[in-house]
Order: structure tokens, then sequence, then C-alpha cells
């Protein structure tokens, strides 16, 4: 992938820009509808700033596609050249429910591999981003990650399906092996909280390419796991059950699901 220093800069000002497009109707109510069901939502901000960033995307690389979660990027069946993921609002039932703990999301990939991922802290005006073999940044700064943590040492962030569906009960019996869970309700925030060793790790029952693409970029560049729950590599073309946790306890949860 080439100009990956304007890229950089592009994505930066584009991320800083929806931000603003969004706290410019912070006081305002959204219009929402539902998509699946009325825990799956989508606002007038969903789609706004998802177009922002596909017009700009395409002004810039016309040539390379888009995977968007509001449909208005590209159809996307293969990870061939490059392909950008875009989250314009990650936990839109935080959004529209409590006007906060919601993440900007994007990530660049090139022939399936991460390249650059952008996570946008809504509560902190942050930018936390991440370029292959550069490390991670917060708000241009350096970011550093702790160090290797076990399972009993700390939290486990989760989402909530997997504390009130039946089926996760084996995922249950790990949490009880934490010092106790904790739910934000936005992928993003959640992948933010291992990043600053807040969490030992996190566990997801259902996340979409969209939810994963750009946090990877930064755990694989910070070194800690990142696989579905069977231990196989994240399908990013589909939604995944999704573990991502520090090494030490990554192992540890593995073990416990292959113990049930």
């Amino acid at each position: 992938m080439d100009g990956i220093e304007k890229r950089d800069r592009l994505i930066r000002s584009w991320m800083e820009e929806a931000a603003q497009k969004i706290q410019q109707h912070a006081s305002a109510d959204p219009v929402v509808e539902e998509k699946t069901g009325r825990k799956d939502l989508v606002t007038n901000m969903d789609r706004e700033i998802e177009q922002f960033f596909v017009e700009k995307i395409k002004k810039e690389y016309p040539a390379e596609r888009i995977y968007g979660e509001e449909g208005f990027g590209d159809e996307v069946n293969d990870l061939s050249g490059i392909v950008w993921f875009v989250d314009p609002i990650d936990g839109t039932l935080n959004y529209v429910l409590q006007k906060e703990n919601f993440a900007i999301m994007l990530g660049v990939y090139e022939d399936g591999e991460g390249r650059m991922g952008y996570i946008y802290d809504m509560n902190t005006q942050s930018l936390y981003s991440a370029i292959k073999g550069k490390g991670i940044f917060k708000d241009n700064e350096p970011f550093a990650v702790p160090t290797d943590q076990k399972l009993s040492d700390g939290l486990l962030a989760s989402s909530s399906l997997l504390m009130t569906d039946d089926r996760f009960e084996q995922h249950r019996d790990v949490a009880k092996k934490t010092l106790g869970v904790r739910m934000i309700g936005s992928a993003g925030l959640e992948i933010l909280e291992v990043l600053k060793g807040n969490v030992v790790g996190y566990m997801a029952a259902s996340l979409e390419p969209w939810d994963i693409a750009p946090g990877k970029v930064m755990m694989d560049e910070a070194g800690i796991c990142c696989t579905q729950f069977n231990g196989e590599d994240v399908n990013l073309l589909r939604k995944n059950r999704v573990l991502f946790a520090y090494p030490t306890a990554y192992r540890e949860m593995m073990d416990s699901f292959s113990e049930n």
C-alpha cells in the first residue's frame, strides 16, 4: 500500500470532522429506525456519517472498495486489494439511549491483512490509531500497551448476549475466574479498554466485520490475541464470535473452553 503517511493524515482529519458533525447534533433527538429488531437500530447520523466517509474515500481512492455497516459502500465478497471497513457509530443503542459510550471506527486492509486502524472515542474526544509496524497512537502521541495479564488478576469485558443467553454458559464460567465483568455496549470502546489494560480481555458473541477490523489492527500491533471462540482466525466477511485477550489470559480462556 502506497502513501501511508498521506492516508493517515487524511483519515485523521476525516475522523475529527465526523466527530464534529455528531457533536453539532448532540442536543437534537436522532431519527431512529429498526433494522432487524428493536435492539438493532440505525439513525440519521449513522447514515450521514457513513455517507461522509464514502464520499471522502471515493474521491481520494476511487478504485478501492468500502465495506460499511449502513450499505453506502460496495458489495464486498472477498478481501482482495484494498478494502475500507467503516462503522460510523459503533454503539448506536448507546447513542440513542445514553448520548454517550459510542465510537467511530475505520480500518484499512490490503489483501486481507490489516494495515491501518482508527477508533475515535466520542466520550473523551480521543483518537486511537495504529499503522502496521509503526505502533499505536493516541492523538498523535505513542501509546504504550500494558504487559501481559492473567485472567485471575483482572476484569473481563463482555457483550451482553454472552451474559443473557444460556447458549454461552461456558463463557460465563470463564467470567467467574476473573475479578469481575464489565459491559459498555460498544465494541470499539471495549477494544480500547483491552488496549489500556483496564480489562484482560473482551468476549463478544456476534460482531460484524466493521466492528472487528479497526481494532484487530491495534491488537495485532500490540501483540494481543484476536480470534474466534474456536481459535480460528476471524472472518472479515461475516459475523464472528470473537475473543480479544492478552496472551496469558487468552490461553487460560481457550483452555477453559476446551474443558467444557
